[in-house]
């Protein structure tokens, strides 16, 4: 990536009320299992109506206590990176997707930005794709994009919070509009 850059952004789930979700599923996690472990290994108190062998109990509150964290640790390191090049469309979203994916000016036919339904259209955010319309999309939140039409017939939708400049710059890589 050396060429010229024309717009760059960069999206994180910090959105608050996802944090918070997460933050607390977490904590619930980690409360709910070490109360377990103390009442019925250290007082020797059976942990609910039907208790778990002790050996159960313990590999069920690790695996608990792994997953809620690998997903809050997902969410804090996960972000959507998009940078328009003037040979190019650069994008990944880590940490599925560490490397740079590029995208040449010559495969787009043509962009427009639109507002979408994350859920209903894709599942929710992330990396999805809808068979139906042939389109992969790539979005971390809101309900905005860029749609890009491809040589090849398919499509690749861009979340972003600002489409316009997305879209002003993505003109500008195929040639729509003159730099």
């Amino acid at each position: 990536m050396t060429a010229e850059t024309l717009h760059s952004e960069t999206q994180w789930f910090r959105k608050t009320t996802w944090l918070f979700a997460v933050l607390l599923i977490w904590l619930f996690m980690l409360v709910g299992s070490i109360y377990g472990l103390y009442t019925q290994l250290v007082l020797q108190i059976p942990f609910g109506n039907r208790a778990m062998s002790d050996t159960m109990l313990i590999i069920t509150t690790f695996f608990a206590v792994s997953v809620s964290t690998v997903m809050l640790i997902f969410f804090l390191v996960a972000r959507l990176e998009t940078i328009i090049r003037a040979d190019g469309v650069y994008f990944r979203f880590v940490p599925l997707l560490n490397k740079f994916k590029m995208l040449k000016a010559v495969d787009i036919v043509s962009c427009e930005t639109l507002q979408y339904r994350p859920i209903r259209d894709f599942g929710g955010w992330g990396i999805r794709y809808n068979r139906k319309q042939n389109t992969y999309c790539y979005n971390v939140r809101g309900n905005l994009g860029v749609l890009l039409h491809l040589q090849n017939g398919k499509k690749i939708l861009f979340g972003s919070q600002d489409p316009h400049k997305l879209k002003t710059a993505i003109d500008k890589l195929t040639g729509v509009i003159r730099i």
